[in-house]
């Protein structure tokens, strides 16, 4: 099976970035933006909490470990309204985050649940890996072809506005 032309999740020990503290007002626009005053962003993501609100926590990948540092330098301790974040580096995004980030770099694309699963890194457990297939009915799904098996079936891709959900 033909996979080169697919971006997989690339080791960037050092360049995640874990933020807490963050108003439950917050989106993810917000956070990318914020971010970006410190370097390139190249995903971001608030973890939304049970009833879908923003759990007060997320994670910022940047382009290179440097920036996470700058980033992490300057916006820690920082006033967000009545809030003060803390961020910190974090080793990787956590496994319920990584089939939406592997849709969100391959924008345009659409896979389907077995090729996605393919390419994330192995779950440290069996409800890990649950979560991150949860987070993929919040993508944009349809019946269609698979970018890399090209079976026909339901596939997922990122949502037109998904970089504007908290």
């Amino acid at each position: 099976m033909p996979v080169d032309f697919v971006q997989r999740r690339e080791s960037r020990s050092g360049s995640t970035l874990y933020v807490d503290g963050l108003p439950p007002s917050f989106n993810n626009v917000q956070l990318r933006e914020l971010f970006a005053t410190a370097g390139s962003v190249l995903w971001s993501r608030i973890v939304a909490g049970a009833t879908g609100q923003s759990s007060g926590f997320g994670y910022v990948e940047m382009k290179s470990p440097d920036e996470a540092q700058k980033a992490a330098k300057t916006l820690d301790g920082c006033k967000v309204g009545d809030y003060s974040l803390s961020v910190m580096i974090s080793s990787r995004a956590p496994q319920a985050l990584q089939a939406e980030r592997f849709l969100e770099l391959n924008t345009g694309k659409c896979f389907c649940e077995l090729c996605i699963r393919s390419h994330l890194e192995t779950a440290a457990s069996s409800t890990e890996l649950l979560d991150a297939f949860s987070y993929l009915y919040e993508c944009h799904r349809y019946q269609g072809t698979c970018f890399e098996c090209h079976k026909v079936s339901q596939v997922f891709a990122v949502s037109p506005n998904s970089s504007a959900q908290a």
